[in-house]
């Protein structure tokens, strides 16, 4: 497993743009490579001072509509690290909840993130707890919902 970088998506449909962390199981040539299970991701913000923001976690999934997936062999899955709806920069955090008729419905929450220059820590958390080394980026959300994202 590891972090394969983060970018900036101008939405194409009016929806909102995004930044992603991509991951993937990469490919060990000659190699049998186990499906890394039930992969999260957890997003704490600071600002460029140090002053902490907040943690998002589980973030949701750009590519899924629940708080965990697998990643088989050479699959990349991204999380949402920020999004911009209703002018606003907001965390994307997947949400529970038990429905009357037994199963669980996922929602998304936006907790609120400020604009300017914010210092992020990364961390995919897997089967068992196991995890990777944090990735650590610099995010610049200006109030206009265009971004930048530097990998640090």
């Amino acid at each position: 497993m590891q972090f394969t970088g983060a970018k900036y998506v101008q939405s194409t449909n009016g929806g909102p743009g995004i930044v992603i962390a991509c991951f993937q199981n990469k490919p060990i040539p000659h190699t049998p490579l186990k499906t890394f299970r039930f992969g999260r991701v957890t997003v704490t913000f600071s600002h460029e001072s140090g002053e902490a923001i907040g943690e998002v976690s589980p973030a949701a999934w750009a590519d899924a509509d629940v708080p965990t997936v697998d990643f088989e062999a050479g699959v990349t899955h991204c999380a949402v690290v920020a999004a911009f709806t209703q002018g606003q920069w907001g965390g994307c955090r997947m949400a529970s909840q038990e429905t009357y008729w037994g199963d669980t419905a996922y929602s998304i929450e936006h907790p609120p993130l400020p604009t300017g220059i914010l210092k992020v820590t990364v961390i995919l958390i897997g089967e068992m707890n196991v995890s990777l080394p944090a990735a650590h980026l610099t995010l610049t959300l200006p109030p206009n919902g265009a971004a930048t994202v530097k990998v640090d």
